[in-house]
């Protein structure tokens, strides 16, 4: 699995005209398997699909791994100690 954040700009580009992605696609698979969409790149923005995943996923005898770009949100204590 992994993951980052997509900024995307519209409009006259402000910074109130931007919108933020946080995907986690499956790259056995290759489908995205849970996003987040927001208008700022909060660190409970990345945690929600990342909740979603774990919802989703089978229960299973080894540990998943995720991989991130380790951005601001990435390193935030919420993120690292989510279970």
């Amino acid at each position: 699995m992994v993951t980052d954040v997509s900024e995307f700009r519209y409009g006259n580009k402000t910074q109130e005209e931007r919108v933020y992605l946080s995907p986690i696609k499956d790259l056995c698979t290759d489908e995205i398997v849970s996003y987040s969409i927001s208008k700022h790149p909060t660190t409970d923005f990345v945690v929600k699909p990342l909740d979603a995943l774990i919802k989703l996923r089978p229960k299973l005898n080894y540990r998943m791994t995720l991989h991130s770009d380790q951005g601001v949100q990435y390193q935030s204590v919420q993120w690292r100690k989510y279970q």
